[in-house]
């Protein structure tokens, strides 16, 4: 039958529902094994039929889609591709979509920009479309193009979880095509420089003759030069590698004035301590914003209604913001006593919270919020979620979700005004070291891990964060060859003896 015929949806949604085991979508009970062995039962069967029928189109375009919840990128090319050539005209743009998003998972960048252009063309005003070809031709050199396909985004107005997502990577390519001026005002927009206050501006101004180290580095893969923006001399540095942008990174630190000091940092300590701490109490009167890691349903994925499938670094920042949130507005923080955190195994942390592997945000628990508000008389049986009209609610729950109300703009650039000459990027380190502080079982696990390295303290270690996995889906995956050439440069910067080696 035709790619977008109804028998060809139903088909697709026959295997989906075989695949789930259950009447409506429910997963199957059993393990990620079984579910493994279901999913591999019903890709053999479609094999079959493929070789049985092998002009039948809507056959293809089951199979890659079963193949893309195997994980298997290149089989995925071979079959929608193979569904593709059988009805061009008939392919449905979700087939040309998907079959782009795996055609650039395995490196076929060229061919993902064709059939990108393919996809739009059957749903223009789809901004992720855009914003997918845009960042495909900006890997491949096309940063010109690139800069009209995401300024293309912008005008179509993309969802408000991808702004800030769309607006690094329009001014990575500005950067990249000579368009430094708009580059750093698009940067300074997005870190809060270019709409700070009067007397913020003063004092940044103050810094210019000691300017601090530039800011987001970005690969033209054009040239082969790193690119930084210096925000305080509003221009745009080019280096001929990573490892020179880290060198002139570390030596712009040295030269730069210390921002903040220990006693700074001890004022914003007591601040966190106060309000994380409070000595009244946890149960009464006390403005308290819980948060959330996992979905009720445990859940994970980024299918559907999941709002919990980012990565760590991601989570994280909403994290901070959500502290910052809560000392500009005088609440407590306090995550989930139970929680459904992905990063988090059952079996070794049943809770599957926060706690499992860092220490307690607060002295507050969960447990002795909702106490305290079951005390009170007037409390309706309900915690509301935080947005503008329920701000003035004694106790809020939010989440880690990247559209959420802590998300907006103010509170994202927030810094308390007594900080403000350090920056944003002096007051969220702060609140980041506090969120992250191991707790003694993970303490435990880091030591027995480095004793089995040999890891001691006289050792060098050049730690690198490896993105590949899901990273796909977002931009070009680097080769680990590339990797391990710059962690060799570094290493061999380090030491004689790294250079033998």
């Amino acid at each position: 039958g035709s790619l977008g015929s109804p028998s060809a949806a139903a088909l697709l949604l026959a295997a989906l529902l075989l695949l789930a085991g259950a009447p409506g979508g429910e997963a199957a009970e059993g393990s990620t094994a079984a579910v493994s062995e279901s999913l591999m039962g019903e890709i053999e069967m479609f094999e079959a039929l493929a070789v049985s029928d092998p002009h039948n189109a809507t056959l293809r375009f089951t199979l890659g889609m079963l193949y893309q919840l195997a994980g298997k990128p290149r089989e995925v090319c071979d079959n929608l591709h193979a569904a593709y050539v059988q009805e061009p005209g008939a392919a449905p743009p979700e087939l040309l979509f998907h079959l782009a998003n795996n055609l650039k998972a395995i490196g076929e960048n060229a061919a993902a920009v064709d059939f990108y252009a393919l996809s739009i063309g059957g749903i223009p005003q789809g901004p992720v479309n855009w914003v997918l070809i845009s960042i495909t031709l900006d890997f491949i050199g096309r940063s010109q193009e690139a800069v009209r396909g995401f300024q293309t985004v912008l005008r179509l107005g993309p969802p408000p979880r991808i702004v800030s997502w769309v607006e690094i990577y329009m001014l990575s390519t500005l950067a990249k095509v000579g368009q430094q001026r708009r580059a750093v005002w698009r940067y300074g927009n997005l870190v809060g420089h270019g709409r700070s206050s009067p007397r913020e501006q003063r004092e940044h101004a103050q810094l210019a003759s000691h300017p601090p180290p530039a800011s987001g580095h970005v690969l033209d893969t054009k040239t082969r030069l790193v690119l930084s923006i210096d925000l305080v001399a509003r221009r745009v540095v080019s280096h001929r590698s990573f490892v020179h942008a880290a060198r002139a990174h570390t030596e712009a630190w040295a030269r730069a004035p210390q921002w903040g000091n220990d006693g700074d940092a001890q004022v914003l300590a007591g601040m966190i301590q106060r309000l994380q701490a409070p000595p009244g109490g946890c149960t009464k009167a006390r403005r308290v914003l819980i948060i959330e890691l996992g979905r009720a349903d445990g859940k994970t994925g980024k299918v559907g209604k999941e709002i919990h499938g980012f990565g760590l670094g991601a989570q994280m920042h909403v994290l901070s913001v959500a502290l910052s949130y809560t000392l500009s507005t005088g609440r407590t923080l306090v995550t989930r006593d139970v929680d459904n955190w992905w990063y988090t195994d059952a079996e070794a942390c049943p809770s599957r919270a926060f706690t499992c592997y860092f220490k307690p945000l607060s002295t507050c628990t969960e447990a002795e919020v909702m106490q305290g508000l079951r005390e009170e008389r007037r409390w309706n049986g309900q915690v509301r979620r935080l947005s503008k009209g329920t701000e003035g609610d004694r106790v809020v729950v939010t989440d880690c979700r990247l559209d959420n109300f802590l998300n907006e703009f103010e509170h994202r650039q927030y810094v308390a005004p007594q900080f403000a000459s350090l920056g944003l990027l002096w007051w969220r380190s702060q609140l980041v070291a506090y969120i992250l502080r191991p707790n003694q079982a993970t303490l435990a696990v880091l030591e027995r891990e480095k004793e089995a390295l040999g890891w001691g303290a006289d050792v060098r270690v050049t730690g690198v964060h490896v993105r590949h996995g899901d990273k796909k889906t977002e931009s070009s995956v680097v080769p680990m060859e590339l990797y391990m050439q710059t962690a060799l440069q570094i290493a061999q910067g380090m030491s004689p003896a790294a250079r033998e080696h």
